[in-house]
């Protein structure tokens, strides 16, 4: 018995299956590390209350005897067609083939209706049709169960054939247990027989749609156990639920590191796959450390690699993970202080040579939270080759969930004598602002792509206050811009990554004066004494490539007044390359900045933008006590930018 063959035509509206595979744009990590974060996040959104979620993954080598299971039970129907679109075609040819395989266990399962015309009520899950059959969806709101959008397409961009078998065991509702299997692949736009089809391909059977038959629906009970059985290394024992997921013919370049010495990936399987795993366990113990046994022994989530659990404290010596220590005992304080609602903590200790000190970031006219931070500080530590974690950077991560999103370097920091590592996380009531901040990938917060003007607000203040925190503990002295410190500039330059920039933070720039009723004796001018409010560039922080354009990437700047902002005030910023000639150059890019700005503020009403030069103007009330503004612009990539606040 084989499963059927749908191909997916072209419509009104239809996607590609290129374009479903371009959805997750160009995000920062490996393919490897892309797909195991996005399966861990689904399989801890889809857990079960009241059960620590089993979360697993394992290389292996296909056998002949899964290969022919697959070949004459999965994708046989219409395998002279499709697998020169796929790619299948090769993976049968191919000698060695290789099989990425995750599981969850303690989850929901793939549940709900199996086919995507049948209406649920709200709250009902949807969990098999997400994954398997919609492009874009998530089950926010819909019960609990894995946030099923555009990343899942990372498991088939693993692929060599482009190819993910899903198989799953839910309890339907009379409380049986019942089991689910399905193929799925995203190969090239083909025509056959005088039409077109978008390249997106299922095999399973034929079933009755609301108005007739067509639809697509799983293999379903004990057929489908038995299969599943067949394919799958980690079995379904009795009672559980959960989901099981293979990347067919995965990349063996994506699955493991090639070292500098080796010009192409090793031949033999056992080092292919035991360098994979070693691979991955650098993946879970750099993005999903806050999971495991952070507090000794209490883990959130039982995470296996070859059916082996991965435990921090079995791993904290190993030197490549120099840093867990500190960030696990930074985790802990900040998940006290979320967890107790802290409004405001001095907190500070010391801690086998480190010194540890709090942060809230709370708005005090809204009077809630927006945030946890805590930092370790120790003494200067050169010897960082191997290293994952990186040094002096905030982990980044969301309240619940706990996945980290980013470790964000912060610039302007006078830290060269110091090693430091930082966890950050938003409050609960905040949370969902963080989370509609990320892209697919979830690998950033991009406060420009939210278009709720609140949430945006509060992913620019946290920003800017894990900046300001920063300087409190280091003391950073401003970058002057004049005549002598021109070289220093282009030294610094020098010494920094590409695409790092360096800020002036203004240095008492000018901007308009305030009224005459409120001004301190500060300079003396003919006709008054007045006093100009002194405007400072905070942070500035990469915010991604430009979805449309990867040419180009996109800078938030993040800059504030000595005083609150008035009404028509303008603010403007000037942008200059770093050179390693003592000198700077003007950015004349003809490509425009494409400035998108905070709450409150909005283009210069002079409409005096030019190339290299950002304007604004505070739009806002007269009466605000508002005193921090950002803008975000893009700019080419590859340089090393100069940002300065114009007076």
């Amino acid at each position: 018995m084989s499963l059927n063959w749908f191909p997916l035509p072209k419509n009104t509206g239809s996607i590609s299956a290129r374009g479903a595979s371009r959805t997750l744009g160009r995000p920062n990590l490996s393919l490897l590390a892309l797909v195991t974060r996005e399966m861990a996040q689904n399989s801890w959104d889809a857990r079960l209350e009241g059960h620590m979620p089993e979360f697993g993954c394992l290389v292996r080598h296909a056998n002949q005897g899964v290969l022919n299971t697959l070949r004459n039970e999965v994708f046989a129907a219409g395998f002279e067609i499709h697998s020169k679109y796929t790619g299948l075609d090769q993976t049968f040819n191919r000698g060695d083939v290789y099989f990425l395989e995750f599981w969850d266990r303690g989850t929901v399962g793939l549940d709900g209706p199996d086919r995507p015309d049948e209406a649920v009520e709200e709250g009902e899950s949807q969990n098999f049709v997400n994954l398997t059959m919609n492009l874009g969806s998530d089950n926010k709101g819909q019960g609990n169960g894995g946030s099923y959008g555009f990343g899942k397409t990372a498991a088939f961009n693993m692929s060599e054939s482009q190819s993910v078998i899903y198989w799953s065991a839910f309890k339907t509702k009379t409380g049986e247990i019942d089991y689910r299997l399905i193929a799925v692949a995203l190969g090239k736009e083909y025509t056959y027989g005088g039409r077109n089809y978008t390249g997106r391909h299922w095999w399973g059977y034929e079933g009755p749609t609301v108005k007739g038959t067509g639809n697509i629906l799983p293999l379903t009970g004990e057929p489908a156990r038995r299969l599943g059985e067949a394919i799958f290394s980690r079995h379904f024992k009795d009672g559980e639920t959960g989901t099981s997921i293979l990347i067919v013919d995965a990349k063996p370049a994506e699955l493991m590191e090639v070292s500098d010495d080796e010009d192409k990936t090793p031949d033999d399987p056992g080092r292919i796959i035991d360098r994979s795993h070693k691979k991955i366990q650098n993946i879970v113990m750099y993005h999903l450390w806050p999971k495991l046994d952070v507090e000794d022994g209490n883990r959130s989530m039982d995470i296996r690699i070859n059916n082996n659990p991965v435990l921090i404290q079995e791993l904290k010596n190993n030197p490549e993970y120099k840093g867990i220590e500190q960030l696990c005992m930074a985790l802990i304080d900040v998940r006290k202080m979320a967890e107790l609602q802290i409004v405001n903590s001095d907190a500070e200790s010391f801690e086998g040579g480190f010194q540890y000190k709090s942060f809230v970031f709370r708005r005090l006219k809204d009077s809630y939270n927006i945030g946890y931070l805590r930092i370790a500080r120790g003494r200067h530590d050169n010897n960082t080759e191997g290293l994952i974690y990186p040094q002096n950077a905030v982990c980044l991560m969301r309240n619940e969930a706990e996945l980290v999103v980013q470790y964000r370097e912060v610039n302007g920091l006078d830290d060269s004598k110091a090693t430091w590592y930082g966890v950050f996380k938003p409050d609960v009531e905040t949370d969902v602002a963080f989370r509609e901040a990320e892209p697919p990938a979830h690998d950033e917060w991009n406060p420009s792509s939210l278009e709720n003007a609140e949430h945006k607000k509060i992913v620019v203040y946290a920003a800017s206050n894990i900046t300001k925190s920063l300087k409190s503990i280091f003391e950073t002295k401003d970058i002057k811009r004049d005549s002598g410190s021109l070289g220093s500039l282009s030294k610094i330059s020098q010494k920094l990554a590409r695409f790092n920039p360096i800020m002036s933070v203004g240095g008492g720039a000018n901007i308009a004066p305030v009224d005459e009723e409120e001004c301190v004796k500060d300079k003396k001018r003919p006709g008054g004494v007045v006093r100009r409010a002194s405007v400072s560039i905070e942070s500035v922080v990469m915010a991604g490539v430009h979805p449309q354009n990867p040419d180009y990437v996109r800078y938030l700047i993040s800059f504030s007044c000595s005083s609150a902002w008035k009404a028509g005030q303008r603010v403007g910023i000037n942008v200059s390359i770093a050179t390693s000639e003592e000198k700077t150059l003007k950015y004349t890019d003809s490509h425009d900045l494409e400035p998108s700005w905070s709450e409150g503020w909005g283009p210069d009403a002079n409409d005096t933008q030019k190339a290299g030069h950002v304007y604004v103007q505070w739009d806002g009330p007269e009466d605000s006590e508002e005193n921090q503004g950002s803008v975000v612009i893009t700019l080419r990539k590859g340089k090393t930018y100069i940002f300065e606040v114009e007076g």
